[in-house]
């Protein structure tokens, strides 16, 4: 890897890790579900130039609505519930690392994906470390919080299980509508 792509990489690495001092900073002073439509309003805005109203296949219209809202509801209204609550950011790093053994797992029931022995391995020791890692005497006082960090987990890995339906859908395109049709709900919540 160039030193430049290192660079891009560790640079999105810092902003996608701000993501949650930033989002517990906002909750702060503003309630979740407004802060959730800020986010994918601005979301929407951004890929406003790019997208333009472009509509995917009409096979694919479906799966992007429900993509848009497990995303955008599921994942980013209990994200931010879930940061209202907590005492500590740490909890919700932790534990939105479960989404990769989430996935695995709805990937095993819903698309009947086999999973083998090494991937079954993969996924106990993943939780094993989170387990271990999580280890902490004040996650005690954020259970709630904890639960609605596993249900951010679970929303957002049955989103990247719809991502992939919308393979051939445009990436501004994707994202523009994901912000357009999330942010109308939420705003109206």
């Amino acid at each position: 890897m160039q030193p430049k792509h290192l660079m891009l990489v560790l640079l999105i690495m810092i902003l996608y890790g701000s993501s949650y001092p930033v989002g517990k900073l906002g909750i702060n002073t503003i309630p979740p579900l407004l802060f959730t439509a800020l986010r994918v309003g601005l979301i929407f805005l951004a890929f406003l130039p790019f997208f333009r109203f472009r509509l995917p296949e009409k096979r694919l219209i479906k799966p992007l609505i429900a993509f848009s809202l497990i995303m955008g509801i599921g994942t980013y209204v209990i994200l931010y519930y879930a940061l209202e609550r907590l005492t500590i950011v740490a909890p919700i790093i932790i534990g939105s690392q479960t989404a990769i053994p989430i996935g695995l797992l709805l990937s095993l029931f819903i698309l009947n994906e086999k999973v083998s022995f090494k991937k079954w391995m993969l996924i106990i020791i993943s939780f094993l470390g989170i387990v271990i890692i999580a280890y902490d005497p004040r996650i005690v006082d954020d259970k709630f919080a904890l639960l609605l960090i596993l249900g951010t987990s679970f929303f957002f890995a049955l989103a990247n299980m719809m991502a992939r339906v919308l393979n051939d859908v445009d990436t501004a395109v994707l994202n523009g509508w994901h912000g357009l049709i999330s942010f109308i709900p939420v705003i109206l919540l």
